[in-house]
């Protein structure tokens, strides 16, 4: 049996990913805070998820995707859409 995920992430996920923490790091918004803005908006995602979400390590859903999006001040299809400067 194969050790790869059935579904692996594609491309919006990567992007999404990404996305989420250039705009999280430009607006020097540490995972706890950011956690605390989820929460108080009604979608909780506990910090550690956060980084696991960021690393690729925790499926971003489209639930977190509109909270992420809502409180970072973007629309989510603008997380979905290849990063500044990235050659995809």
């Amino acid at each position: 049996m194969s050790d790869e995920p059935r579904n692996p992430p594609g491309t919006a996920a990567h992007n999404a990913r990404t996305n989420i923490q250039r705009l999280r790091e430009e607006r020097h918004l540490p995972y706890r805070e950011l956690s605390a803005q989820l929460t108080e908006a009604g979608h909780p995602i506990p910090s550690y998820q956060l980084g696991q979400l960021e690393a690729g390590e925790r499926r971003i859903d489209v639930d977190d995707l509109a909270a992420l999006a809502d409180i970072l001040g973007v629309t989510p299809g603008e997380l979905l859409v290849p990063p500044p400067g990235s050659t995809a």
